[in-house]
């Protein structure tokens, strides 16, 4: 019996100098000790790289999460276990633990906490304002609206660009000084042109066009990108709204259904 103690205190010795440093290394420690019930070794393993980030991939996140809320879970400390099930549900909504593999009352806290941190989510959803279909009429306020800010300074700049060309090239063109004799020049008493405003007459004239047609195009543009944007902000929070409400039915019947009906 002796011998068959210090045969484990050296395997175990063995297997804690395997535990490199490195957050897989830890991970992997951390879920052979989970197999074989060791709750404290799983959250010294995991306090420090989880509580610093250090899993970089998404996988190996979600797992070192739910062994470590549940070994601290099952070593008696729960308001901490109920911090890390709930960075768990944020990371993964449609994580559910096994009851074959873990206690049932952890499987009950973990639903109710899953529970609550979608229907938070859900209450956020339906909060979210409405668009308006006006502001798509006045651009740039389509896009401040969608949340599309640089296009919204494109789109704004680019109008008063193309609407100050539009009438300053229209000033030039009705102005008295440029319409003496009705040919754009000014001639001295022996018939020599002093002025010939003909050429500068046709740039307006092209400028004129050119930045009105611009102006019209931005405009309709504005209009479209509003209205399209818009509806895919809307399907998308319709979708997500639909995510939330099938996680949120996936919870056990008693919590999720009180929940939904106090909600």
């Amino acid at each position: 019996m002796t011998a068959w103690v210090l045969l484990m205190v050296l395997f175990g010795a063995q297997q804690g100098a395997q535990c490199g440093d490195g957050p897989a290394q830890r991970l992997d420690c951390a879920q052979d000790a989970f197999q074989y019930g060791k709750y404290d070794d799983v959250v010294r393993l995991l306090r420090v790289p989880v509580e610093e980030g250090a899993f970089r991939v998404q996988a190996d996140q979600v797992e070192a999460l739910r062994i470590y809320g549940i070994g601290l879970y099952l070593t008696n400390r729960r308001a901490a276990a109920a911090l890390i099930f709930k960075r768990l549900v944020r990371l993964d909504p449609s994580l559910h633990l096994d009851p074959r593999l873990v206690p049932p009352e952890v499987v009950r806290a973990f639903k109710r906490i899953r529970a609550e941190v979608i229907t938070r989510r859900l209450a956020s959803v339906r909060k979210e304002s409405r668009p308006l279909w006006l502001w798509n009429l006045i651009p740039p306020g389509g896009q401040i609206q969608n949340h599309q800010y640089v296009k919204a300074w494109l789109l704004g700049g680019g109008e008063l660009i193309f609407l100050g060309l539009n009438l300053a090239s229209y000033f030039v063109l009705t102005s008295d000084r440029y319409r003496k004799d009705g040919s754009y020049v000014v001639q001295d008493a022996e018939g020599n042109i002093i002025e010939d405003h003909r050429t500068l007459a046709r740039s307006m004239q092209v400028v004129n066009y050119v930045s009105f047609g611009l102006l019209l195009g931005t405009l309709i543009y504005g209009v479209v990108d509003g209205w399209v944007v818009m509806h895919r902000v809307l399907v998308a929070r319709q979708r997500r709204r639909a995510l939330l409400l099938r996680q949120l039915h996936a919870s056990d019947s008693g919590t999720g259904a009180l929940l939904r009906l106090s909600f």
